[in-house]
């Protein structure tokens, strides 16, 4: 218990010691630990705005769980194609661990049921997206042997991946729209259309 509010602490204060610690000694029950007790912690916000707690913890670890091992996937191939030299353990036990800021979402919740309390709920959330996000890139860091800026670029390449999924799907939504458009005017236009029905 004293490891663990260890790893606690030092993901607050001292970030990237923790990390190395978890990406470098492949820490992946340490790291589901700390992302057990964020989902565990944070699924209190749904208790909070009228959910049940298990509907809320269930929802938020198959959400977060599925993310995170995608995450660490293009990650991993992302690094290893730039020449990284750690282990898909490593990083997934520093992605399990980067989620802690989502911890304080309780309190974001809590912020909502005071007046003009939506904008310091928003404000808290961006705050603790950013701070994840830098953990992320910290756990990319220390898992690979990554200069901060290479980390950075390579953190950023899901959400490329997911850019270019939406743009992908965009596009074959309109292309099958015009399609069904040049369709509709071989066939007599909308007025042939209407006289069929």
């Amino acid at each position: 218990m004293n490891q663990f509010l260890d790893f606690i602490y030092n993901l607050i204060f001292h970030p990237k010691t923790a990390l190395y610690i978890i990406t470098s000694g492949e820490r992946i029950q340490t790291g589901a630990l700390i992302w057990l007790f964020t989902l565990a912690v944070a699924s209190m916000s749904s208790v909070v705005e009228g959910a049940g707690l298990a509907a809320g913890l269930i929802l938020i670890a198959a959400g977060s769980g599925i993310s995170i091992l995608v995450h660490s996937a293009v990650i991993h191939y992302t690094a290893g194609l730039c020449g990284g030299r750690g282990s898909a353990r490593g990083l997934t036990a520093g992605f399990l661990s980067s989620v802690f800021p989502y911890a304080f979402s309780v309190f974001a919740a809590i912020l909502t049921w005071v007046p003009g309390g939506e904008l310091l709920y928003g404000t808290l959330m961006l705050i603790l997206f950013f701070w994840s996000w830098a953990l992320d890139v910290w756990a990319v860091r220390q898992n690979y042997g990554f200069s901060t800026a290479k980390a950075f670029l390579v953190s950023l390449v899901p959400a490329f991946f997911v850019i270019a999924v939406m743009a992908v799907l965009m596009a074959a939504g309109l292309a099958a729209a015009l399609m069904g458009i040049a369709q509709m005017g071989t066939d007599g236009g909308f007025g042939g259309m209407m006289q069929q029905l």
